[in-house]
């Protein structure tokens, strides 16, 4: 023939291989010999999910955000399902970047409230990796208000050396008395012990 066309098979994916093709007539004139030249076979396609290198962590927990960190054995986008249940997830927050070491902010939280959560990661290829579903408890929220009087200081026993006062406060608290003769109250006595009763 004047057209040849041969095909390689049993060939391995992402392997450089290097041919020299030959031909002679029929009357045995040849070989005629190619140039060398070269050809890398196409990669198997990625059939296989990421892997999730290690268990999620959470960091940064405050009263209204957490921190979420995890890698995967091969680059893929960011994904964390979150919510109050173990069995529905209905907020998410996400990345499309792809990248192996996955850091996600969660925003908006409510303080002191068990969240449930678990991480996905999607390759380029369209592999969906789901881990495991784990907790993380957001701190209290910040207490910026002082204590108030319940019941309010008040004598409860008196003699001629000694005072005891008495008073309740809505939090617990320490105790402190500032006294003093006239309107000097130089001196003080106080307890560090946190009560709502003070005496």
């Amino acid at each position: 023939v004047t057209q040849h066309q041969v095909q390689l098979t049993g060939l391995t994916a992402s392997t450089d291989y290097f041919v020299t093709v030959s031909s002679t007539d029929a009357i045995g004139n040849g070989p005629s010999l190619s140039e060398t030249f070269s050809f890398t076979t196409q990669p198997l396609a990625d059939s296989q999910p990421p892997v999730i290198s290690n268990s999620p962590k959470v960091v940064g927990i405050t009263h209204q955000s957490a921190m979420i960190l995890w890698k995967t054995d091969e680059v893929a986008n960011s994904v964390i399902r979150y919510g109050i249940s173990a069995e529905q997830f209905d907020l998410v927050e996400s990345d499309v970047k792809l990248q192996r070491q996955h850091t996600l902010q969660l925003v908006n939280l409510e303080g002191e409230t068990d969240y449930f959560a678990r991480v996905e990661s999607v390759d380029s290829a369209g592999n969906l990796v789901v881990g495991e579903v784990f907790s993380f408890t957001t701190r209290a929220i910040p207490d910026n208000k002082a204590p108030l009087f319940t019941v309010l200081p008040s004598i409860t026993k008196a003699t001629e050396k000694s005072m005891t006062l008495y008073w309740e406060t809505d939090e617990p608290s320490d105790s402190v008395i500032y006294y003093g003769l006239g309107q000097n109250t130089n001196l003080q006595r106080s307890n560090a012990a946190m009560t709502k009763k003070h005496q």
